[in-house]
């Protein structure tokens, strides 16, 4: 049997290096490539088509989610992992839109990879279990955004600054601050760009609006 071949994209050398060192030990798989950036192997995929690409989410040309449309479109062929460290439910919300085949957090260990990877190649969908946890959670309780909270969000999307919002609702900008840190905790994304991401996605935030 031929082995899985792969190509492995991400911004960051030494996570690359260590992922294909790991990889290439197993006989049943094979690292065709690595890459630093999405434009890197989108111009390899002229010249040879892997069987699977794992990828970050995070890069600084193209987006993990990009690629990901971009491979499904031009080569529906080729399998997609996204390998991240967002667990968020709006990521992998987003994964699943984006045509992904399977979402990996970067602390899972081998077996967790071979799984996904084997799960993937025979057409089944794989999410890390921890994320999958976040989503089954979300659809039991729900993610309770007070209208407060959701009048902060939409400010956050339009650029007002935390000092604007808060002059806004006559309160310091210490509460602001605090709403928002509430709502990364409810969410569980990263920062504010990623909350506005998820807000727009579970349309909390009108899409078009602008500040004025």
């Amino acid at each position: 049997m031929q082995p899985i071949r792969i190509f492995l994209a991400d911004d960051h050398g030494i996570m690359n290096a260590g992922l294909a060192a790991v990889l290439q030990q197993e006989p049943d798989l094979e690292v065709r490539g690595v890459f630093t950036s999405a434009t890197e192997l989108l111009e390899r995929l002229h010249f040879e088509l892997p069987d699977m690409v794992i990828s970050d989410i995070s890069m600084p040309d193209v987006n993990g989610l990009e690629l990901a449309k971009v491979l499904r479109e031009k080569y529906p062929a080729v399998r997609i992992i996204l390998l991240t460290m967002h667990a968020s439910v709006a990521w992998v919300k987003q994964a699943k839109e984006a045509g992904v085949h399977g979402y990996l957090l970067k602390e899972s260990g081998l077996a967790d990879m071979r799984e996904a990877i084997h799960a993937v190649m025979k057409g089944e969908k794989y999410i890390s279990s921890k994320a999958a946890v976040s989503m089954l959670k979300e659809e039991q309780e729900g993610t309770r955004v007070t209208p407060r909270e959701t009048e902060i969000l939409q400010m956050l999307a339009r650029g007002f600054t935390t000092k604007e919002i808060a002059d806004a609702f006559f309160v310091s900008t210490a509460t602001i601050d605090s709403h928002r840190k509430n709502l990364l905790a409810k969410t569980g994304v990263a920062n504010t760009a990623e909350l506005i991401v998820w807000a727009v996605t579970e349309g909390y935030i009108p899409v078009g609006k602008h500040k004025g």
